[in-house]
């Protein structure tokens, strides 16, 4: 079992998880059992983040921890290769039953975008058998996408919960008999978090190092998905903030007013600033005429004086 530095166990390591859809069914590359493996490649184009459909109203990811757990804090690790704005506006609920819609503890709620490691600590000590990653259906229709969840607490004692007894959910689960039976058996096999490579990039990676990194033996529509998310890729890098261009300045800052009135006022200021500029012109000439006629100079005037 994982133990995180303050002595609490990852109770979700490797547990029963459930989810509401999955991307093109295809379970072994887009399942709920990506989210809670030890695996945090934040990779989903290579098969290691959970991936629902677009067309839920609502979106979920759960994970049974068997027992009663009084839970501290909660990791989220997020999706990095693409479409960092999916992951945001959802909350972690606790809860005791498998309906976790109307009964559960709200330990976090995130608005807006969050960061692609996520660490929240649930303050008022919330117990529950299980923990829900919910997202609301919005404009956006943003799949939920989770690449490794870890859930740190710590198991109440002389509570055991009676799972025949709780109230059988009517959701919709994604995750077969037999995917169950194999998720016991990698359960029962590891019992320790795999080492993580430490000298993994983080970095921002383009759709060509993504696509050199996979595994090229897919099928039609896992292509296609790949191909798909690529492009999503390319567009985020290409797209231009139209309200920077210069064309939409100019628009912004000298719009045109068609109404008739707007160009009559317009016609009747230039007539107004056109005759006191002539107004001004005229007697600046007027007098430029007059002092072109006058004596130059006191010379002149006794001249004619003399031929008098």
């Amino acid at each position: 079992m994982i133990i995180s530095g303050n002595g609490s166990m990852n109770i979700a390591f490797n547990k029963n998880a459930t989810q509401v859809s999955t991307f093109n069914d295809n379970v072994s590359r887009f399942g709920p059992m990506n989210a809670n493996n030890g695996k945090k490649n934040q990779v989903a184009t290579n098969g290691d983040c959970t991936h629902t459909t677009d067309k839920d109203p609502a979106k979920w990811w759960t994970v049974d921890f068997g027992n009663m757990y009084t839970i501290e804090s909660v990791h989220i690790y997020a999706r990095k290769d693409c479409c960092l704005e999916r992951h945001s506006d959802f909350e972690i609920r606790i809860h005791n039953t498998s309906d976790w819609s109307s009964q559960f503890s709200l330990c976090y709620k995130q608005i807006g975008q969050a960061p692609t490691e996520l660490y929240v600590n649930c303050t008022d000590h919330l117990s529950g058998k299980y923990l829900t990653v919910y997202k609301k259906d919005d404009y956006h229709h943003y799949p939920l996408t989770l690449c490794e969840v870890e859930v740190y607490g710590n198991e109440v004692t002389g509570k055991t919960v009676n799972t025949n007894a709780l109230k059988p959910t009517t959701e919709i689960t994604t995750i077969t008999n037999q995917i169950r039976q194999m998720t016991t058996n990698t359960r029962n096999n590891y019992d320790i978090q795999p080492k993580e490579n430490m000298n993994m990039c983080l970095c921002k990676r383009s759709a060509n190092d993504i696509y050199q990194q996979q595994n090229h033996n897919y099928s039609k529509e896992e292509r296609q998905f790949l191909i798909n998310e690529r492009i999503k890729i390319l567009q985020k890098e290409l797209k231009i903030d139209k309200s920077k261009l210069s064309s939409t300045r100019r628009k912004n800052t000298c719009a045109e007013d068609d109404r008739r009135s707007s160009q009559h006022l317009g016609f009747i200021g230039i007539i107004v600033l056109v005759s006191i500029m002539g107004c001004i012109v005229l007697s600046d000439l007027v007098d430029l005429i007059r002092f072109i006629n006058k004596p130059r100079c006191r010379w002149c005037m006794r001249k004619r004086k003399k031929k008098k």
